[in-house]
């Protein structure tokens, strides 16, 4: 009499040892290979006009160079100024000597929804103009910062406590790409979102999402994972502290003036209580723009009675 215990045993080891295995495989988190171009994410403090966001490359293959990239990036103009773009530090370094670099701005003025980018920074690098004869300079073969994006941020009510993004968006094939010291080109792969979400969608371009399959020629390689970032306003607390520049719950005092005069004098060291706190109750005037001569002056014509505070300032 046949023992089927005996039989199955081996095979019921078999099927456990694949189960185990998909398991295994199922819940270890996917490694997206290939070449990662960062945007970063900066925080932005109120009364901190300025900000530096840097494009970075990262991750990129043993032997792999570049000699070229067009990167176009969008960003949101009611909010933020571009004050000028920068080759970061991997090309601009001595030993690069990168011949070229440019950008230019585009907006569209017909744009009124989110699927289309009301501004954009079309940024341009090449090792050298010359194809026959390049220069010296070293090719983009490690990590480093590609771009400088500088911003001035425009502080007001509707900002505060907000994430404004930067991220990268394809009108053409030709944009966000890098251009391989044999003329080949890298296209995208993955495309994430500020938040970490992998947002890649194939469709017709223009696109937040990627290249279109349509990009997929003979030279092109789906090699680059592009992250989208941006700037983090901060918040600020939403107590009045108007007037109390030292933060002593006494309001326009002329100890308060005093120090906002020191602040024109010696700059933000001189808020050692809490600098946020202290720039957000410099905003005397109400506009939603601390830290201003106009705040100081009518400052002054508060403590002179020639003027009235502002009531409910947080509100307005």
């Amino acid at each position: 009499m046949l023992n089927f215990d005996v039989i199955l045993n081996p095979f019921k080891k078999i099927i456990s040892l694949i189960m185990l295995l998909t398991l295994v495989i199922f819940l270890t988190p996917m490694v997206i290979q290939g070449t990662d171009i960062i945007i970063d994410k900066q925080t932005s403090m109120l009364g901190a006009n300025q900000v530096e966001i840097s494009i970075n490359i990262d991750n990129l293959t043993t032997g792999t160079e570049y000699s070229g990239f067009d990167f176009l990036v969008a960003y949101e103009p009611r909010y933020m100024g571009v004050s000028k773009i920068e080759a970061g530090e991997i090309i601009s370094a001595e030993n690069y000597e990168w011949e070229y670099f440019t950008y230019r701005l585009e907006f569209d003025s017909d744009c009124n929804a989110d699927s289309c980018p009301k501004a954009l920074i079309h940024i341009f690098g090449q090792h050298s103009l010359d194809f026959q004869n390049p220069g010296n300079g070293q090719y983009i073969n490690a990590s480093g910062e590609v771009a400088k994006l500088n911003f001035i941020i425009s502080y007001n009510k509707e900002t505060e406590c907000r994430f404004l993004p930067i991220s990268f968006y394809w009108q053409t094939c030709q944009n966000n790409i890098l251009i391989k010291t044999n003329s080949n080109v890298d296209i995208s792969n993955h495309i994430f979102d500020y938040t970490g979400d992998d947002i890649t969608f194939d469709q017709e371009l223009p696109s937040w999402t990627g290249a279109s399959e349509q990009c997929q020629i003979s030279g092109v390689e789906r090699t680059i994972n592009f992250y989208n970032g941006g700037v983090d306003i901060s918040c600020v607390d939403q107590i009045c502290y108007q007037g109390d520049i030292n933060l002593n719950s006494l309001f326009y005092e002329i100890g308060d003036y005093v120090l906002f005069e020191n602040y024109f004098v010696y700059g933000s060291g001189v808020f050692s209580v809490n600098v946020e706190g202290q720039t957000a109750a410099t905003d005397i005037n109400c506009d939603g723009l601390p830290l201003s001569v106009s705040d100081l002056t009518y400052f002054h014509r508060i403590i002179t009675r020639d003027m009235a505070p502002y009531l409910n300032c947080c509100m307005k």
